[in-house]
């Protein structure tokens, strides 16, 4: 028996390119057999055996009502596939390296005594381990989703409009020495999405005029990441323009007999004009309206860029700098022209979710969907599982050979 001391890279390179070359055939044409059902899951309905038992039927009927082809939530993660490619560049450079250097010693006596024996069956299968290992984790990743399985829910009905204020005031740090009014109100709204339970919410800022930032959804996810992005140079023209706020937020709702509830945070300072348009909105539309009022009564500076700091304040004409404070009296009046409720917010973790939850509870009754839904299953735990076993396989392969060898 002839015993190897140099690479085949040539027959290598040739099974790892037909390797690829089946596993992506059989892969598509495993797609293409998957796709095929789904397009002819119709047709396929009437064969369903009208005298099959009731547990079969619906089997069936489950099985061939469910989207079998496959998606992923996060595709992105797909160009990590490239390192398989990437792996055997590698190697294969590290493989004609070693040639070269075995080349130095043409006695075939040297080679036996000094450089181990190339073991290409071994090398194959190694490679075969990795690259599969690999392309599970990737999936994995990827977080693939295929099938249905029932998932029951129990959805509230409300709508909500939160309604921030974003003026030049909401820069003030008073209630922190880290945080705005503004950062601290994010977080408040973050918190509140996070415990909500199918409500459909909308966002709305507001300083001089008011403008629709995301409408009603029950896209958490988009809503929290609008949040985040809110600063206060959004709009230009400066105030507080509560009235056009509270109409502006007031179109938001649908015309649905769903409760709607209005959460209103704001500072308060520098009030434009009067409310009564803003407040027969409310009125006329059925909104219960919930103002928190962000601030301290001691106030605190403006600051010139809430970016830079060191830009200092906001100064007066008289040389002294603006000092803002939180306006009580805008709060209580416009609760008590709405019939709403106000609340004072004077800690850096706002609790949004109990005032509102007493508008959520009194209507549970009315406005809760129990409904029971199709959802994709996610099997990215078995493909991880898989990738990770694979994994383990490449890792101890050469000791588990030598065992069976000895």
């Amino acid at each position: 028996m002839n015993k190897k001391y140099t690479y085949p890279i040539g027959k290598l390179l040739r099974f790892v390119i037909l390797l690829e070359l089946v596993w992506w055939i059989l892969l598509g044409m495993v797609y293409i057999v998957i796709k095929w059902v789904d397009f002819k899951k119709e047709w396929a309905k009437q064969y369903i055996p009208t005298q099959a038992e009731e547990s079969a039927k619906r089997l069936a009927t489950e099985f061939l009502t469910a989207e079998l082809t496959p998606s992923f939530l996060h595709p992105s993660y797909a160009w990590l596939l490239l390192i398989i490619p990437l792996i055997w560049v590698i190697e294969g450079q590290f493989m004609q390296w070693k040639n070269k250097r075995i080349s130095a010693y043409p006695d075939k006596t040297i080679q036996t005594l000094m450089i181990p024996e190339v073991n290409t069956k071994a090398i194959k299968w190694r490679y075969f381990w990795l690259r599969t290992a690999l392309l599970f984790i990737v999936i994995a990743l990827m977080q693939p989703v295929f099938g249905t399985r029932k998932a029951g829910s129990n959805q509230r009905n409300q709508e909500i409009v939160l309604c921030l204020d974003i003026s030049n005031s909401m820069n003030v740090k008073d209630l922190s020495s880290i945080d705005s009014r503004l950062d601290i109100a994010k977080r408040g709204i973050i918190n509140f999405i996070n415990t909500l339970r199918g409500e459909r919410v909308g966002l709305c800022v507001f300083a001089g005029t008011a403008q629709i930032q995301l409408p009603i959804t029950t896209d958490y996810h988009a809503l929290k990441m609008f949040v985040n992005e809110i600063q206060t140079d959004i709009i230009s023209k400066q105030g507080t323009n509560v009235n056009e706020a509270l109409l502006i937020s007031s179109k938001m709702f649908t015309k649905s007999k769903n409760a709607k509830i209005t959460m209103m945070i704001t500072d308060g300072e520098d009030h434009m004009g009067n409310m009564t348009e803003g407040v027969k909105a409310v009125k006329d539309k059925n909104v219960k309206l919930a103002v928190f009022g962000i601030g301290s009564k001691q106030g605190g500076y403006v600051p010139n860029d809430p970016l830079h700091p060191e830009f200092g304040f906001k100064i007066l004409n008289t040389g002294k700098r603006v000092i803002s404070k939180l306006n009580r009296n805008l709060l209580i009046e416009i609760a008590k022209l709405s019939g709403g409720t106000a609340v004072i917010i004077n800690n850096i973790y706002p609790d949004f979710q109990s005032t509102v939850k007493n508008y959520i509870t009194n209507s549970d009754s009315e406005n809760t969907i129990e409904s029971e839904m199709k959802v994709k299953q996610n099997f990215y735990p078995i493909f991880l599982g898989i990738g990770l076993l694979l994994f383990c396989i490449y890792l101890f392969y050469p000791f588990l050979r030598l065992k069976i060898k000895d």
